[in-house]
């Protein structure tokens, strides 16, 4: 059985969409979605095709070869039963997965790798990790150079983790500060929401290259925490 899919104003992982069309084709132990397309005032999101199949234990196993969002804002999203967030300036201008497979309820089946570029249009009440404003004061440090302004980020699923493999290209305004992963601890967010991403910062100043230092982000997306050393 094929049938037209179709949704204005649904619920889907916690947020409230705008549209949605697909194809959706149904057999008994196969279903899949082609030409699969949300779009939403936070973004963007588009698969050529989505498999579901069921395997010899009753278990059903999902296969998305490609995904596509463009111009995604993370704080445009209306989150069920919360009052809407201020605008961030943080967006997503591409993000490519390929190879998404694993097996439902079981998050650490899941595999995949892709990447992402952002941009971050600097704005003097807003940045990008929402730092405490008493570790700047601490540091006396200027807030521009602690935002990245745009860059380039890779990661993989392994593990029901998604772990951040390289992050390039990413600097300040200005290019006053770069900014890289650290290359002795993973940095990775989990299925669960958990956060454990190491961000080393290398500041060029007043004609000079100060000492490195790493910004660590745990805790959670909701809440996460924060920590300089």
């Amino acid at each position: 059985m094929s049938v037209d899919l179709k949704g204005k104003n649904f619920q889907l992982m916690g947020s409230v969409m705008e549209t949605l069309l697909s194809e959706i084709h149904i057999q008994p132990n196969h279903i899949e979605l082609n030409h699969f397309n949300l779009s939403d005032a936070s973004g963007m999101f588009s698969m050529d095709t989505i498999q579901l199949c069921q395997n010899d234990n009753k278990e059903w196993e999902l296969s998305i070869p490609d995904v596509t969002i463009t111009d995604f804002r993370p704080s445009l999203l209306k989150k069920i039963g919360q009052y809407p967030t201020r605008i961030k300036p943080l967006t997503i201008r591409n993000l490519h997965c390929y190879n998404i497979r694993g097996t439902l309820g079981d998050g650490e089946s899941f595999t995949g790798k892709g990447a992402l570029n952002f941009i971050n249009t600097f704005k003097r009440d807003y940045h990008l990790l929402d730092i405490p404003f008493d570790i700047l004061g601490r540091l006396g440090l200027d807030m521009g150079l602690l935002v990245p302004v745009r860059g380039d980020l890779e990661f993989v699923f392994i593990d029901g983790r998604v772990y951040l493999t390289n992050l390039k290209g990413s600097y300040s305004e200005g290019k006053r500060s770069q900014f890289f992963l650290s290359p002795i601890e993973h940095s990775y967010l989990d299925f669960e929401g958990n956060l454990n991403i190491n961000i080393k910062m290398k500041q060029y100043v007043l004609l000079k290259v100060t000492e490195p230092f790493t910004l660590n982000i745990g805790g959670t997306f909701e809440n996460p925490k924060y920590g300089l050393r």
